[in-house]
């Protein structure tokens, strides 16, 4: 099990700037994560992972505004042998802010195969 929090800033996707020209170019993010994994066998490992990040959009159009991002997962992995494995796997992320158009839930189902030599 793993589990923290972390804080960053980063660049936004979009620019509107102000009557004043003042444009919004960060967010401050807080994080909080957990993961953890299982192996219920030599060549069976499961995984799971929840996340949360809050952020706040610095200065500009925006700066007043927030965003709430909610992620979690789960992932199934099968070793065959040390040159083939298979996995399958569910990620759910959901977006939540009060900037227009921001706004977006999806969810992804995959299945991959790994060889390596």
């Amino acid at each position: 099990v793993q589990a923290g929090f972390t804080q960053s800033q980063g660049a936004v996707d979009f620019a509107a700037p102000t009557a004043s020209g003042q444009v919004t170019e960060s967010l401050n993010n807080s994080t909080v994560y957990a993961s953890i994994n299982y192996q219920f066998s030599p060549k069976l490992v499961a995984s799971a992972i929840g996340k949360i990040q809050y952020g706040t959009y610095n200065e500009g159009e925006f700066g007043d505004l927030s965003q709430t991002w909610y992620s979690l997962g789960f992932n199934l992995a099968y070793n065959f042998n040390d040159h083939l494995s298979v996995e399958i796997g569910d990620n759910y992320d959901d977006l939540e802010s009060n900037v227009q158009n921001q706004k977006y839930d999806r969810n992804v189902v995959y299945l991959g195969v790994t060889a390596t030599y």
